[in-house]
């Protein structure tokens, strides 16, 4: 609670352990290893911290001017750990449990920061300051059919390649009646564009934005309709999810099976 105490109730007889911050990071955070046997009603067990601390300011391009209500995100290799967001002053900070490597990502509506990422925090009580500062490159992207028209609504995902856990730095937008779409700002670097739309082949590209007014040209194929049934071995129909996959880029279209079993994809690329 807001005085730090915690309490579990109606604990029942067994071995436990209570672990302060993420289970299996062991010893470098607190625990406590202890038996209910029956014969004790209660048990204290109190944990005492130095913590240690990553902190920092989120500023316009200019370095100093503060941007309010960022989401900014702490992560350790693949793993999402906190998430909070800038306060007025553009100011943040995660309390930390372990020392270990972290980085630090974040985004808001229009804003994709740089990914700071091998931020090693090596003993207890360390302060590390990183403050972010909101880049300057863009990527402006057109989606057109075989016959070089636009292609309204298409949904384009675009995903950072230099965020470790693949979740934080991605955001889509939907393209207009002239087929385009843009992203920005964004930090320089490699990201993965997704470009999904009504009976058009799913198409996955990758592209290095290096400036201000980068620019993608994606042209889809006319998608191929996928569909079926799925049935157990009594022939009823069974409500489940489908993925479609590729051998080059994994899980591209995912659906599910209707009330009666059936299934259709109606984007599908060509190839294996």
């Amino acid at each position: 609670d807001a005085s730090g105490y915690y309490r579990f109730y109606d604990v029942p007889s067994g071995d436990y352990s209570i672990v302060v911050g993420r289970y299996g990071d062991g010893a470098s955070q607190g625990r406590l290893d202890f038996t209910f046997d029956g014969t004790n009603a209660s048990r204290t067990a109190n944990f005492d911290f130095t913590l240690s601390w990553i902190t920092g300011h989120v500023y316009q391009a200019n370095g100093t001017t503060p941007i309010t209500n960022v989401s900014v995100y702490l992560a350790a290799g693949s793993d999402l750990l906190a998430e909070t967001a800038s306060d007025t002053n553009g100011a943040y900070r995660f309390a930390l449990y372990a020392t270990g490597t972290y980085a630090v990502l974040a985004i808001n509506t229009n804003t994709m920061f740089a990914a700071q990422t091998g931020m090693t925090v090596a003993a207890t009580g360390a302060v590390t300051v990183c403050n972010l500062s909101a880049p300057a490159a863009g990527l402006s992207v057109t989606v057109l059919n075989a016959a070089a028209q636009p292609v309204t609504n298409a949904r384009v995902w675009l995903k950072c390649l230099a965020d470790p856990t693949g979740e934080a730095l991605k955001r889509f937008v939907t393209t207009a009646a002239n087929g385009e779409c843009s992203f920005g700002p964004l930090a320089t670097g490699s990201y993965q564009v997704d470009v999904e739309a009504a009976n058009y082949a799913w198409q996955r590209r990758t592209v290095t934005v290096s400036g201000a007014a980068d620019t993608l040209v994606v042209t889809l194929d006319s998608g191929r309709i996928l569909d079926g049934r799925v049935v157990d071995s009594n022939g009823l129909h069974i409500s489940v999810q489908l993925d479609v996959c590729t051998l080059s880029n994994g899980v591209m279209l995912t659906t599910f099976t209707d009330t009666n079993g059936y299934y259709e994809f109606t984007s599908v690329p060509s190839g294996t």
